[in-house]
Parts: C-alpha cells; structure tokens; sequence
C-alpha cells in the first residue's frame, strides 16, 4: 500500500465514522487497522493540509495514541465515498443559500443555533424535506469554508456547532452552487497509484483521486500539444510491427488529436520521413 493509498483508507475510515456515528477516530484505532503502514505520515499529511484536524489540540509537540480526528470538509471531498460526499456536498450548499438570507434578514446581535438555519431552510425550499443530521454535517462543515464568522462546539464530542454568527463570506460568495467545488480546488489530493486490495472505500477513492488526475493530465497534454506544431512522436520498429504501428498512430490521433505533422513512421504512408532529409536532426 502506498502513502497516498494509506491516506484515502484513513479518510474512508474517519469519515464513515463520523457521518454514521458522529464520533471521532482514535490515532490508536488506525494504527492498529492500519498495523505495519506509516500511519505516522500519513496522518501527519493530512493535518498539515488542513484535511483532518486534531480533537481537543493544544499545540501539543508530540502526537500520542489516544489522539483523536475529525473530518473537514475537505475529508468529505476525498474520502471517496460519492454518495456521501455528495449528499453533503448539496446540504452544505443548502446552507449556504440560507445563510446568504439570514446575514441580510437577521439584524439581531446574539448567536444564532441551529434550528434558525432549519427554519430559514424550510422557508426557502417549502416542498423539500432535508435531513437533520445531514444538516447538522453541513453546518458543521460551514466553519471550514469561510461562511461563520465565529461558533461553538458542543464539548467533549467538538462534533455539532451549537451556536455561530453568519460571516461575511457567506455574502460576498460569487456563487452559493459552486463555492463547494472552488474551495475543494485549493487542495491536493493525494495520487493514488496502481489497485489493491485495501478495502471498498479506498477503492473507491483511488477511482475518484484517478479520474480528478487524469483530467488534470489530459488538460495539460491538450495544452502543450495545441502550442505544439512540430513533431512530436517518432516510431520505431520492426517491419512485422507495421499493423500496431498504424493502430498506435490512430490511438494518439484520436485520444491526443495529434495531426499527421507532429507524428512521424517510417513504414507507414503520409507519416514517412520525407526524402532527402538528416534523419538525426529531424527526430532529435
């Protein structure tokens, strides 16, 4: 299992915890799931990048077993679970619509709680029935995308916001419907690399973590060939190879959009060196 893998079962497991449960996940219990894995880095990757976060963290310099993790909204985006992440990807969207309303309807001084953003929901969407706890997720997760001003947990669990102000986030967001997705962009999600066998979930992350990378690929391979009119691929092989060579040319004029100028073979027509030319300096 690689590092990258590593992380996306530790998502998987924290998440799926704490949306079934609404409990957090003990450094220990990973490190025994996990046993012979470098749980160690792996965590402390996906603290540093502000995707999982401490419970109960004082600054402490040295990280101990009984250590405990919650998710952030980022955790939710990686985890690989699409179903969740998407549930709670649309509620958190719900609030945010809310908020926008309650920031210009609501002029009281004293914190709001929850059941106003319900109140405020169910006005907005009367033919709508939204979860509770999903709710409570999305408002949970708000604190990590710019739209509270200030809130409180509810101690020891630290898993439900019991009371917030509306920041000015919430109103100057461009677009409720996209600012999940504008958020997620500022991440790095780890790159997960070949299949094994390492449990559903991360299964399931390394299909999302793979395809967001591939786009990413594919985007600045499309890039550098568009600024790219020379040539750009030159095959070479045995004389009994000339069927493959004339599929592998159509797989990168198709999957690349190569024209037949960027692609040179010597045994197949209308992509031959043309003759007379130094063979070395052309394909260099």
């Amino acid at each position: 299992m690689t590092n990258e893998q590593l992380e996306v079962a530790i998502l998987s497991d924290v998440v799926t915890r704490f949306a079934n449960l609404k409990e957090s996940t003990t450094r220990r219990a990973l490190l025994i799931k996990f046993r012979g894995q470098p749980v160690s880095q792996a965590l402390g990757d996906l603290l540093n990048q502000n995707i999982l976060r401490r419970k109960d963290f004082y600054g402490a310099s040295t990280a101990t077993t009984e250590e405990e993790y919650l998710p952030t909204a980022a955790a939710f985006q990686f985890c690989g679970n699409t179903q969740l992440r998407d549930q709670v990807k649309l509620a958190t969207t719900v609030v945010f619509h809310a908020l926008q309303q309650m920031f210009v309807g609501e002029q009281r001084k004293e914190d709001l709680v929850f059941e106003d953003l319900k109140n405020h929901i169910a006005y907005a969407y009367p033919n709508r029935i939204f979860d509770n706890a999903t709710l409570k997720i999305a408002l949970y997760l708000a604190k990590d995308l710019g739209v509270l001003a200030s809130y409180r947990l509810n101690p020891p669990d630290d898993n439900e916001v019991t009371s917030f102000r509306i920041g000015e986030g919430a109103i100057t967001m461009v677009d409720p419907e996209t600012e999940w997705d504008r958020v997620m962009a500022g991440f790095r999600p780890p790159v997960v690399g070949p299949t094994v066998d390492i449990g559903e979930g991360a299964a399931r992350s390394q299909a999302q973590f793979n395809a967001d990378k591939s786009q990413r690929d594919a985007a600045q391979t499309e890039s550098k060939i568009i600024g790219h009119q020379g040539l750009l691929v030159f095959i070479s092989h045995s004389s009994k190879d000339a069927e493959l060579a004339q599929a592998l040319i159509d797989l990168l004029k198709d999957a690349l959009g190569l024209t037949a100028n960027q692609i040179r073979c010597s045994s197949v027509d209308g992509y031959r060196l043309p003759v007379g030319v130094n063979t070395s300096r052309t394909t260099s």
